[in-house]
């Protein structure tokens, strides 16, 4: 029987919580794209790490760390012109 690691439930957990982020700090509203990346990208990570939680392969491992990266890459600051939060997509 292959041990559950702690990490793969820590993941699960961050996924629901990148997911339901939108909702928590209100950006949820109309048609934001920021928010509909947080839940693809929440529900993707959610269900790759549920996954992992209960049959351990390596290849849902690399998925997870893949979609982890694009979640960083997502949400990096686009111009230097001036300030912007991460959550916004105006890249005029």
């Amino acid at each position: 029987m292959v041990q559950k690691r702690w990490q793969d439930w820590i993941n699960l957990i961050l996924g629901l919580w990148t997911f339901v982020s939108p909702w928590v700090f209100g950006f949820a509203a109309g048609t934001s794209i920021a928010a509909l990346a947080m839940w693809i990208l929440g529900a993707a990570i959610a269900v790759f790490a549920a996954f992992a939680v209960y049959m351990h392969r390596a290849w849902e491992e690399v998925i997870n760390i893949l979609l982890g990266i694009a979640l960083g890459v997502e949400f990096h600051p686009r111009s230097r012109r001036r300030p912007r939060t991460l959550w916004s997509w105006d890249c005029s």
